[in-house]
């Protein structure tokens, strides 16, 4: 609990700007990590749960904020390998996808298109069921970077396609078919 609480407020101070804070969050995060467990958030788990493969993926994001790509990529990086290793059960395809997500932005940010295009991958392979609604809005932050950017045209177009096609859309065919609209 206290790691993720840590890792919260490093999110937190990273959105404002205010590095020296976030830094230090991102310290005491892995000081709550190492000294021990909880039975809620460790034992108990399930919503709860706040593993390292989760830990990892909010450090990814807290880094972007904070404009440290190279830092943000070997974090989301962490997240996938952490989630591809860990028991089935305690995966989340919500949270590895914004892994993914995170690692798309800090390569474009990096400027390392193939590597963005590379982590775009599973993303783009999502059902659209599956495309939460916090994945296009940080898919929408790297679409800009890329339209902005020589050669990034293409994957801004293949993420603005992803981002116009998911549940909300299902959701709205679905209630003009029962209204007979």
């Amino acid at each position: 609990g206290a790691a993720r609480l840590h890792m919260l407020c490093a999110r937190s101070y990273a959105m404002l700007g205010r590095r020296r804070e976030a830094a230090e969050q991102l310290r005491r995060a892995e000081d709550a990590r190492v000294a021990g467990s909880d039975e809620l958030h460790d034992e108990i788990g399930g919503e709860f749960a706040f593993r390292s493969a989760k830990e990892r993926y909010y450090a990814a994001v807290t880094h972007l904020h904070l404009d440290e790509p190279a830092s943000a990529i070997e974090a989301a990086r962490e997240s996938l390998a952490l989630y591809a290793a860990g028991e089935p059960e305690n995966r989340s395809y919500g949270c590895e996808s914004m892994a993914s997500a995170h690692l798309t932005v800090a390569h474009i940010m990096e400027g390392d298109a193939a590597g963005a295009e590379q982590a775009m991958a599973p993303i783009l392979a999502l059902a659209p069921d599956r495309r939460i609604s916090s994945l296009g809005a940080t898919l929408s932050t790297g679409r800009e970077l890329l339209a902005s950017r020589p050669g990034g045209q293409q994957l801004a177009r293949q993420i603005e396609s992803f981002c116009a096609v998911g549940l909300p859309q299902r959701a709205r065919h679905a209630i003009s078919d029962r209204s007979g609209r």
